[in-house]
């Protein structure tokens, strides 16, 4: 399967479209202790906080529920003095998303519950409409996901008129509302990164160090001074968006395995990782290196197998097989193809797999 540059477009859309500048700046000042680093003076930074930032007493001996419920109560509070004039607004509704996707990230075990037991509190008359409008845009980007690959292929004009009509089809002329503004702005700098990697992933004519360059060029561009800058610190999914880039595959596929890996050191030092994590990234590299050359050896003595046997004797020659390469892991293999998933078939993408 040949990487798309929709794979990126997804990853960059997952992380930044409907990306609130208001919610963004509301959950970075959760900390992990519960607590909201101050901002501004409030009552509730006065109430909660010392002088010091850290937090008081009480709360310092509060229990994990406690802590909890606090900190549920303080996002009720910013909420509602962040969203209370405009919640009314489909377009604040909609943006809304990324909290909701911030509170189940702090939330896993029952995110989607605290989202609504919070929005509840915060908007009572607006909760059901908040949250039919959340469901169709998670909708939307479902459609997005499961359409990448026929987007991708698009012109931009094509690709413009397609999302207007899915947007149109599922919100009507609350679209206009909707798709203006900070979000259309949004959308335009996918729009870009997208084109972007389109170009690079076909330039053959390019050495990777030329492609990184005008990737990481492309992406200053696009993301500083902008609410979506936070998608610059996002330092291993960029890396992997790079190193899914076709041409760049085709060029690390024709080096030698040690150079290829110095390559890879190479590119991940210029997007600014730092020595010990890229040295725990060429142990995670080499782990995988090891992975194919067994599965592909697997994959081999499998195909000579079923050319051979049948029946039972297929069966217990391919148990076999499976036990003398991958040990443990054997029984997740026979699941695996059993389900039709053969995972040694799949296009090796150096740096992600």
């Amino acid at each position: 399967m040949k990487i798309s540059r929709g794979h990126f477009v997804m990853a960059i859309a997952c992380a930044g479209l409907l990306m609130a500048a208001l919610a963004w700046w509301l959950f970075s000042r959760v900390g992990a202790d519960g607590s909201i680093r101050p901002h501004h003076r409030t009552a509730s930074s006065d109430t909660h906080r010392s002088p010091s930032g850290r937090l008081d007493p009480a709360e310092e001996t509060m229990t994990a529920e406690q802590r909890e419920k606090l900190l549920v109560d303080r996002m009720v509070l910013e909420l509602q003095q962040r969203y209370a004039k405009t919640i009314s607004q489909i377009g604040t509704q909609a943006s809304l998303l990324t909290v909701k996707r911030q509170i189940m990230a702090m939330f896993p075990e029952d995110g989607a519950a605290k989202f609504l037991q919070i929005l509840k509190r915060a908007f009572p008359q607006y909760a059901d409409q908040v949250m039919a409008t959340l469901e169709k845009l998670e909708r939307y980007q479902r459609w997005l996901a499961d359409n990448e690959g026929s987007l991708a292929k698009m012109a931009s004009y094509d690709r413009k008129a397609a999302l207007w009509e899915k947007q149109r089809d599922l919100f009507g002329e609350d679209a206009d509302e909707i798709w203006s503004g900070e979000v259309l702005a949004a959308e335009a700098r996918t729009a870009v990164m997208q084109d972007t990697m389109a170009e690079l992933g076909a330039s053959y004519d390019k050495s990777i160090e030329e492609k990184l360059d005008a990737y990481q060029d492309a992406l200053r561009q696009t993301y500083e001074n902008t609410p979506d800058a936070h998608i610059l610190n996002e330092r291993f999914m960029l890396a992997k968006a790079f190193f899914s880039l076709e041409s760049v595959q085709e060029e690390l596929k024709a080096m030698p395995p040690e150079y290829r890996q110095s390559k890879m050191n190479q590119v991940r030092r210029e997007m600014g990782f730092s020595e010990e994590e890229i040295d725990k990234m060429q142990l995670v590299d080499e782990a995988r290196d090891q992975q194919w050359e067994t599965g592909l050896k697997y994959s081999q003595e499998r195909e000579m197998a079923i050319s051979r046997y049948d029946g039972d004797e297929l069966q217990d020659r391919l148990k076999a097989l499976r036990e003398k390469y991958f040990g443990e892991d054997a029984g997740t293999i026979e699941l695996e193809e059993e389900e039709g998933f053969f995972r040694f078939e799949r296009q090796r993408i150096y740096g992600r797999n």
